[in-house]
């Protein structure tokens, strides 16, 4: 899950996140991938410059790893 839900501004979190994954990957729409994360524990948030620098508004994917299901994130700004 992310939060907050659609994002416009503030530190962007995701949890819960599996232990057993070292990194989250976030992709366009399309599945194009725009960037890969490593992180430990069950949560990790990315600051707000971060998160406009990457990425314009718009619905994008992510999962932790490189394989399985992607669920939708929706940046608004």
């Amino acid at each position: 899950h992310t939060y907050p839900t659609p994002w416009r501004a503030g530190n962007l979190c995701f949890t819960p996140l599996p232990e057993n994954k070292k990194f989250i990957e976030i992709r366009t729409r399309r599945g194009d991938l725009i960037t890969k994360f490593d992180y430990s524990g069950r949560t990790f948030c990315l600051d707000e410059n971060t998160v406009k620098s990457l990425m314009v508004p718009g619905v994008y994917r992510f999962r932790a790893g490189n394989a399985g299901k992607t669920k939708d994130l929706l940046i608004i700004y």
